[in-house]
């Protein structure tokens, strides 16, 4: 039994094998010009018998997303283990290759299947893993890269709506390079956008935005995004002109009385 905050619930608990897979990690790696990917499989292994677990065979069976069995001759999928140690991980690296491989998508959910087996030379099956993976090829959005390392942060300002917060993480640059805009959505689609005056706030400095606002009826069942974003004014040598370099996106509270003049946005900011 189990005693927890006055509730008493059963709790069961099942003994592992002495010897079994700890952890199974899949990294994947491309090859541009060939088409080809490089599967890396890192297999933890850990020993609670008190024994050397000598003649022990790490081996894995890779099918494509068909049923047939994945093999080529730089396939290294089996791994002889001659001494593990006690109550240490021990990791062993099996690794394959995969020749215009099949790909993941949302619309062609692909998928890989690995059978992982832990095993003495002598047939007895101490541990097996089986799990399914798709293979996407990376590609690096530009909206990834931008939400890492912007240098212009964007905050709402609690208690004050229509108020945010803007914080200049560049080292040299005043933010009076760049273009504050607007964009509102309504339930995803957009239906208004603007030009907001530049801000002069210096390196590692911080300044307020300050959006007007006017009395007035909207749908209370739309669902209502603002997005702020800036904008390079001029082109340079790590920015073209108009680019988009810092962004973020706010919920609007559907109750709000006061809405925002959107009007008053192109040409007003504190």
């Amino acid at each position: 039994m189990w005693r927890y905050g006055g509730a008493l619930d059963d709790v069961l608990v099942i003994s592992g094998e002495d010897v079994r897979v700890q952890e199974l990690n899949i990294e994947a790696g491309w090859n541009w010009d060939n088409q080809v990917v490089a599967l890396d499989l890192f297999v933890d292994i850990l020993n609670f018998g008190g024994w050397p677990g000598q003649d022990l065979v790490v081996s894995a069976i890779l099918q494509d997303p068909e049923g047939a069995v994945v093999h080529t001759a730089d396939s290294r999928l089996v791994e002889q283990i001659d001494a593990l140690d006690v109550r240490r991980n021990q990791q062993i690296h099996l690794c394959c290759e995969l020749i215009t491989p099949s790909l993941w998508s949302p619309e062609n959910g692909a998928l890989y299947r690995l059978l992982l087996t832990l095993e003495t030379r002598s047939g007895h099956i101490y541990d097996a893993v089986s799990t399914e993976f798709g293979i996407r090829k990376p590609t690096a959005h530009a909206y990834e890269i931008l939400n890492v390392h912007q240098k212009i942060w964007i905050e709402a300002v609690e208690g004050n709506p229509g108020t945010y917060q803007i914080t200049n993480q560049f080292d040299y640059l005043s933010l009076a390079a760049f273009e504050p805009k607007w964009e509102l959505f309504e339930d995803g689609v957009s239906v208004g956008h603007g030009v907001l005056a530049p801000l002069p706030i210096e390196s590692h400095q911080t300044g307020q935005l300050h959006i007007p606002k006017v009395t007035r009826s909207h749908n209370r069942k739309k669902e209502r995004v603002l997005k702020l974003s800036f904008h390079a004014r001029q082109s340079s040598s790590w920015a073209s002109q108009g680019q988009c370099v810092a962004q973020a996106q706010f919920n609007l509270a559907t109750d709000w009385t006061d809405f925002i003049n959107w009007e008053a946005c192109q040409v007003l900011c504190a």
